[in-house]
Parts: structure tokens; sequence; C-alpha cells
């Protein structure tokens, strides 16, 4: 039997605690945020209540560059960028 360590969760370049926050004071700082992120980039959202999360997922949604991942207690939201694409070589 081998024990395995458990995975290995990257440090978010960002965290914001939104805690009880409306979504209307939340929303323009996670357009500002991650506007400012290089590709591949991680930001993480850490929620006090469940009332933001669907707004959250929705703007998430909206933006294709974005990937969300939610925690199993729905209380953070890790939100990475896209990669940028490879550069295509030509012989």
């Amino acid at each position: 039997m081998s024990v395995q360590d458990p995975p290995v969760t990257p440090s978010a370049a960002v965290v914001v605690e939104a805690g009880d926050e409306p979504w209307a004071r939340i929303r323009p700082l996670l357009d500002r945020r991650c506007a400012e992120l290089p590709a591949d980039g991680l930001l993480e959202v850490r929620l006090h209540g469940l009332d933001t999360l669907a707004e959250l997922v929705a703007w998430c949604a909206a933006h294709q560059h974005l990937q969300a991942e939610l925690d199993p207690g729905g209380t953070v939201v890790r939100l990475r960028t896209a990669p940028h694409p490879t550069p295509r070589r030509t012989a």
C-alpha cells in the first residue's frame, strides 16, 4: 500500500474576500482584477454566504476566457484565465 500526497492546489495570484458584499460591489472589482491577470492566472473569490454565488457563476459563464472551479462547500470560487494560444510556426 502506498501513501500519496494530496494534490497541490496552486496559490492564487489574487484573493478577493467578498464576504457578504452585494454583487453590485463585487463585480467591478472582479472585472478589474481579472483584466490584470496574465494568461493562465488564478484568482480566488471567497464568499461568506451563497447569496452572490448564482451571479458569480453567471458572470463567469459570460466570460469565455475564465474557467471557474467551485469548492465543495460552495464558499470559494477559483477563476483561471485561459492560456494564450501557442503561436503557430511556419516552415
